[in-house]
């Protein structure tokens, strides 16, 4: 019984050793969706057409605030993607997506999911069924862990001693 306690004991051992692999494979996932959604708000999409969606949400300053959004997510995508400044831009893009369930997918899970869902104990199962919520929980991820080993963070953090 001691053999199995230790080579288990020891298999978690390694795989806590490389779970810097982990989070660079979140980091690249998390990072490589954002720059792509920061780039259609920017260039292709448009900041305009992101105002009028923050319009119709009742977002305050919806000029400004699409511009932020846009922003946030393109820089803070390349940021997270190269480990640079991970926990920072993981809490600026968690606070949008913060902002997005409480604006966006609770009302319409509320409204839209629920009434046809026939339970109200179906709420979380239609909350997390929509992407803001994960991106939210991979954030919080990388904001309590760090970026891991492969990052401008460690080596920057290795440099200045």
């Amino acid at each position: 019984m001691q053999t199995i306690v230790r080579g288990m004991v020891g298999a978690c051992h390694h795989v806590t050793a490389h779970q810097w692999v982990a989070l660079l494979l979140a980091r690249l996932a998390i990072g490589f969706f954002f720059v792509m959604s920061g780039y259609n708000k920017l260039f292709v999409q448009g900041s305009g057409a992101l105002r009028e969606e923050f319009i119709g949400y009742g977002i305050p300053w919806p000029w400004l605030s699409a511009w932020i959004d846009a922003l946030v997510q393109f820089i803070g995508g390349v940021a997270i993607m190269v480990g640079l400044g991970t926990r920072l831009w993981s809490l600026l893009i968690g606070c949008a997506m913060l902002v997005a369930s409480v604006a966006v997918t609770i009302p319409d899970v509320l409204h839209k999911d629920l009434p046809a869902a026939q339970h109200s104990l179906l709420f979380w199962g239609w909350f997390y069924y929509r992407p803001e919520p994960i991106y939210l929980t991979v954030f919080l991820l990388l904001i309590f862990l760090g970026p891991g080993k492969a990052s401008l963070d460690q080596v920057i953090a290795r440099k200045l001693g």
